[in-house]
């Protein structure tokens, strides 16, 4: 386990490559818009789009444009060559079919009007966590993001990557796993 975010791990090998992302001495590329470092060239390349918020990437067969190269590869594959990933889920009340697990449980509770995720401020519910993020986030000013050093609230990870940079002199909060936020060391 990881003595700084407590990440748990199947070998030491994993671990200690792991535990490279926290050393500043590894991390040598640095965002011009932030001053957030990486370690490699690939994952600083990433961190930018959340700055630009330009759509530059157009699809050259329709009108789409996209953010992030990534993006725009899996629309094209999805959506022109038609290489769509297997739908293995199939919803035992209807005949639709998802390739991923979780869509699969998403789309089962319109059937079954479940609304498993309760606001804390009021008496609304919701059959998706990310519609109740969103409902607190407009109709109750939260503000998710924590900052671990002062305790500071932002609605944004990206305000508080960069509150983390600005105040504190430390990267605290690594967007190159959009997922997961790596603690360092201030």
């Amino acid at each position: 386990m990881c003595e700084i975010c407590s990440k748990t791990f199947k070998n030491r090998s994993q671990l200690r490559v792991h535990f490279r992302l926290h050393l500043d001495s590894q991390r040598v590329h640095k965002c011009d818009f932030c001053g957030i470092t990486f370690m490699f060239k690939n994952q600083m390349q990433n961190h930018i789009y959340v700055h630009l918020g330009a759509k530059e990437h157009q699809c050259e067969f329709c009108a789409c444009t996209f953010a992030h190269p990534a993006s725009l590869r899996r629309h094209v594959r999805f959506h022109h060559l038609n290489k769509r990933p297997e739908k293995k889920h199939a919803c035992h009340l209807c005949p639709k079919r998802f390739a991923d697990l979780l869509p699969l449980q998403r789309h089962v509770r319109i059937h079954t009007g479940e609304r498993p995720f309760a606001c804390e401020f009021c008496d609304s519910r919701f059959s998706r966590d990310d519609k109740l993020r969103e409902h607190q986030l407009r109709h109750h000013d939260v503000m998710p993001q924590r900052c671990v050093m002062c305790g500071a609230g932002f609605r944004l990870v990206r305000e508080l990557v960069a509150h983390s940079f600005e105040v504190h002199k430390a990267h605290l909060y690594d967007l190159s796993r959009r997922k997961q936020r790596l603690v360092t060391r201030p």
